[in-house]
């Protein structure tokens, strides 16, 4: 349906990890790719991955400027990444945990001098505080969203369908696809 990355997009790596999609965006073309990783051992992967039109923060993109404790696991079987969210994660096995400052989704669209023409969202349970926090006007500069969305219990049930919805008011459309037993999606 389109919801791909085009010749000269700005993308934004909402969650970029070591930077794997943000390789792929340079190599689809993109003219920028703006990442935020948080976790340190997952930032300086980034940093060695980066490609020259990549830029990366060490920072949480969320709904508020605030200092919260990430925490990296040794359960695979939900969350595969590091994750401040109590609901995602029954923590079992910390292996690294480190205190993470987040900056405001709005705060970054309203600082970023160019349009975001896609944004990949892959934050391990953070997934409801960013996307309820988001207003309406920056989805709408969107040409294309991608959210993995880990279904854990019913209120990530509830919020995907509260989210389509919105997103069709706004005059998108989309799929989404299930991955496994279904519990890990990604909306498009």
């Amino acid at each position: 349906m389109g919801c791909q990355i085009n010749e000269g997009d700005v993308v934004l790596d909402i969650g970029a990890n070591i930077g794997l999609f943000a390789h792929r965006a340079e190599t689809k073309g993109a003219s920028k790719v703006i990442c935020f990783e948080p976790i340190t051992p997952t930032f300086e992967c980034l940093i060695k991955n980066k490609g020259p039109k990549t830029i990366v923060y060490k920072n949480a993109v969320g709904g508020e400027n605030k200092t919260v404790e990430f925490k990296i696991h040794s359960d695979y079987t939900q969350i595969g990444g590091a994750t401040f969210s109590d609901d995602a994660l029954p923590i079992k096995d910390t292996i690294h945990s480190e205190m993470v400052f987040f900056i405001n989704i709005n705060e970054i669209f309203k600082s970023l001098c160019e349009k975001i023409d896609f944004m990949k969202v892959d934050i391990e349970g953070g997934e409801l505080e960013l996307l309820n926090s988001i207003t309406d006007e920056n989805l709408s500069v969107l040409r294309c969203l991608a959210v993995e969305l880990h279904i854990i219990n019913e209120k990530y049930e509830k919020f995907q369908h509260t989210f389509w919805s919105r997103m069709v008011n706004l005059g998108y459309q989309g799929y989404c696809l299930s991955h496994g037993d279904g519990k890990l999606r990604t909306l498009n």
